[in-house]
């Protein structure tokens, strides 16, 4: 994924947005709209974001992802359809600091690393969905995807959000047969399969107890 420099216009104040939007810290809401889907970091959110060596590299033309947090949030531009437009400043880990990082150069750390599987086709019913008609680059350069299961589709802000989904969805079927060639993330078979039988387990007990209420319930 090839990533450039935002054109903003003028610079305001940061800014408290109250909006529905699909931030860091949730991602529960389904069916989003544009408004819902470009993330909405804040202070102290743990991202993977660019770093240029302002000795070797002052121009900010070859960057390297680091893993740090977000340090500040500058409002650039509130006019697009899919949100605010911002820039960053992050702290990195290892305590370099890099001011006025465009968003579409900031990721979720989990994202950062599945974005490198997803070039090489491996998730087959994940879509990566971008709008080249707006001045939005991350809408343009980076955008959201859309998982199809059942023929029905469902937009996530996060490719890590939408594996996910998948994943699951693909253990609830299929159960104990799941194998790791089933899954987009095999590492998390073992997990996925003691989640499924948590929930199997606690389906059982409550069938039982509703049994055994109703044949209480009848001898009285």
């Amino acid at each position: 994924m090839q990533l450039f420099d935002t054109e903003s216009s003028s610079e305001e104040e940061p800014q408290q947005q109250q909006r529905k939007g699909h931030t860091i810290r949730n991602r529960a809401k389904q069916n989003l709209d544009k408004l819902d889907l470009k993330p909405q970091y804040k202070v102290g959110d743990v991202i993977s974001g660019p770093y240029w060596d302002p000795d070797t590299d002052p121009k900010r033309k070859c960057p390297t992802w680091y893993n740090g947090k977000i340090a500040k949030v500058k409002v650039v531009n509130t006019l697009s359809p899919y949100g605010p437009i911002c820039k960053y400043d992050i702290k990195f880990d290892d305590g370099d600091f890099v001011a006025d990082v465009p968003e579409q150069m900031v990721f979720t750390q989990t994202d950062y690393e599945l974005s490198h599987d997803y070039t090489d086709g491996k998730f087959k019913l994940i879509h990566h969905v971008t709008d080249n008609n707006t001045k939005d680059n991350w809408a343009k350069l980076v955008g959201y995807y859309v998982l199809t299961l059942n023929k029905e589709e469902e937009k996530f802000t996060f490719l890590t959000d939408a594996v996910e989904k998948h994943d699951k969805s693909v253990v609830e079927r299929k159960g104990e047969k799941t194998t790791k060639a089933d899954l987009y993330q095999p590492k998390n078979l073992k997990a996925l399969l003691k989640e499924f039988r948590a929930k199997q387990s606690k389906t059982i007990r409550y069938v039982d107890w509703f049994i055994l209420s109703t044949l209480t319930f009848s001898s009285t």
